[in-house]
């Protein structure tokens, strides 16, 4: 299983953007698809209500994965309010460039 892992790993650093985002983007689609099949093995796996996994944690992760798919090109702090919800997603981009 380790040496799967690592070859996981080395050929998802190998992966360009645009290949990367598009897996990600992928991701979410399933995810998306299957939410209900998401939300009952969610809601056995941390023993909350089915109803909240539904409504906030496979959307949640949804977001997450189609954020993080359109992130890279992006190098600004961003903060966005969650579709229909009342929660925050926040970005926040190091700058390390050195000031002269």
């Amino acid at each position: 299983m380790y040496v799967c892992m690592l070859m996981l790993v080395v050929r998802w650093s190998e992966t360009g953007v645009e290949q990367r985002a598009a897996l990600l983007l992928r991701v979410a689609d399933l995810l998306e698809a299957r939410l209900d099949e998401f939300a009952e093995a969610e809601s056995r796996d941390q023993g909350k209500p089915v109803w909240l996994a539904r409504s906030l944690d496979i959307p949640r992760a949804v977001y997450n994965f189609r954020c993080f798919a359109t992130a890279a090109p992006h190098h600004v702090d961003t903060c966005a309010i969650l579709p229909h919800t009342h929660y925050y997603a926040y970005r926040l981009q190091n700058d390390t460039t050195e000031l002269n």
